[in-house]
């Protein structure tokens, strides 16, 4: 079973559906699925924080933006704080925080190697394989991905080294 579910986890993030949406605000990582995160991040986290966050930070800034449509689309209470910094960025875009120079790491397809992962190690397989074993010899959890990768048309670097270094570092950063 856990097989299927990485196979649908990276289904889904070839066909541009995204499993869990990711985001950093202040020291906490909060996940979940589609708009909806961007709502419950602005009703579970403290408003002055998230405003502070969204003055110096382009991603808090988008979940504000993000979740203040979704509020609106779905006639949903919008706390006064997020609706006076809404009104305030429609009536001066300047205060949009700058984008931060370098490469935009893609939390989506990282957070979907992870979870992936995460499936196939319930069912017992080990993630990576020991240096001194001929890839030929075992299948661990990086080959499975690999190969499901291949399969799905993902068009991404897919070497071992690429997909093992985001599947460590994504389980380092976030536990």
């Amino acid at each position: 079973m856990s097989k299927e579910k990485a196979k649908a986890l990276l289904e889904a993030y070839a066909n541009g559906e995204g499993y869990a949406h990711v985001y950093l605000v202040g020291d906490k990582v909060v996940s979940g699925l589609d708009d909806e995160i961007n709502y419950k991040l602005m009703m579970e986290f403290d408003a002055e924080t998230l405003i502070a966050d969204a003055h110096e930070e382009n991603s808090p800034f988008q979940l504000l933006l993000l979740g203040a449509a979704y509020a609106l689309r779905n006639k949903l209470d919008l706390p006064t704080k997020i609706r006076l910094f809404i009104a305030e960025y429609l009536e001066d875009p300047s205060i949009r925080p700058k984008r931060r120079g370098g490469t935009k790491e893609d939390f989506n397809f990282n957070w979907t190697v992870r979870v992936a992962m995460a499936e196939l190690t319930k069912s017992g397989i080990k993630p990576t394989r020991n240096e001194a074993t001929v890839e030929e010899d075992s299948e661990c959890g990086l080959d499975i991905i690999r190969r499901m990768m291949r399969e799905l048309g993902i068009n991404r670097s897919i070497s071992y080294e690429a997909i093992r270094k985001i599947w460590e570092r994504t389980n380092k950063r976030y536990g």
